[in-house]
């Protein structure tokens, strides 16, 4: 069923890798014409070993939905694929792989595919990323693939090496030293952290840059609304539009009102350059089209 992944692993560890991974790896042997590749074998594994509920916590975080690895038994799996119309053998070929996996015959990282390609294999947050509609039925964005690669290759330029998400103080880092810990880069980051847990995973990145780039004008003041919104209440109160309004890093001017201190209200928000993170990955997108 969606949501869950049912496969005979027990807690055994394995070394999932990328099928684009191997391709990469064969056409580099293939290709190459040097001697050194005859009358070799070579191991192409992922860069990470990784049990089922790691795997099923990896994507219930890119994907921002539940996922659960469920250990079935031998019996029930070979029960599944048989009514998938896979004839006795091929069901007996796959029920011993996972045998061997659960064995730890997979566990082990190889450093074949990195000396074949030169580049180190992907890792399964990536892989998750780069093929986010097979995990999520509704479009989470505007971009196309492409344009969500590159966008990607910015994520990563602001998280820690190898983090699926970043902070408020990595953001901060990563946009400068005009803007770094204004109201306004504060603001930007309460904007893109669509949960509020202090984290932006790639989900919520993309999701935010989707609107702020090809989003309606709809979608734009929403996440204006977020932007205004310090105590996350629902509600916008004077002093803290105006507050965002008179930041220094805020090169829109000031604005002034009547109104008092605790009187809430609407305001088409996007005047307030609801568009400036966009501009920070210009470069980044505009290479993508």
């Amino acid at each position: 069923s969606q949501g869950t992944i049912p496969l005979p692993l027990r807690d055994s560890k394995i070394t999932w890798v990328d099928l684009r991974d191997v391709a990469r790896a064969v056409a580099k042997v293939l290709r190459s014409g040097e001697r050194k590749f005859n009358n070799r074998s070579y191991t192409i594994t992922g860069c990470e070993s990784l049990t089922g509920p790691q795997v099923a916590m990896a994507l219930s975080e890119v994907t921002a939905s539940h996922v659960r690895f469920v250990d079935v038994p031998e019996e029930v799996a070979a029960l599944s694929l048989a009514s998938s119309g896979l004839q006795p053998r091929a069901v007996t070929a796959i029920l011993e792989v996972f045998e061997q996996a659960r064995s730890g015959r997979f566990s082990t990282v190889a450093l074949d595919a990195r000396y074949l390609t030169g580049k180190d294999p992907t890792t399964l947050v990536q892989f998750a990323c780069d093929h986010m509609s097979s995990f999520r039925h509704e479009c989470i964005s505007y971009f196309d693939q492409k344009q969500s690669d590159v966008l990607f290759r910015y994520f990563n330029n602001i998280c820690a090496d190898g983090a699926s998400s970043f902070t408020l103080d990595q953001f901060c880092a990563s946009i400068g030293d005009v803007l770094r810990h204004t109201g306004l880069s504060h603001a930007l980051f309460r904007m893109l952290d669509q949960n509020q847990d202090g984290n932006v995973d790639f989900r919520e990145y993309i999701c935010t840059m989707s609107i702020l780039m090809k989003g309606s004008i709809e979608e734009q003041l929403d996440l204006a609304w977020n932007m205004i919104d310090k105590d996350g209440d629902g509600c916008v109160v004077w002093r803290e539009f105006s507050a965002l309004a008179q930041d220094p890093a805020l090169s829109s001017g000031t604005l002034s009102s009547s109104s008092s201190s605790s009187s809430s209200f609407w305001t088409p928000a996007h005047s307030l350059q609801c568009k400036w993170l966009a501009h920070t990955t210009s470069d980044y997108y505009h290479s993508s089209a």
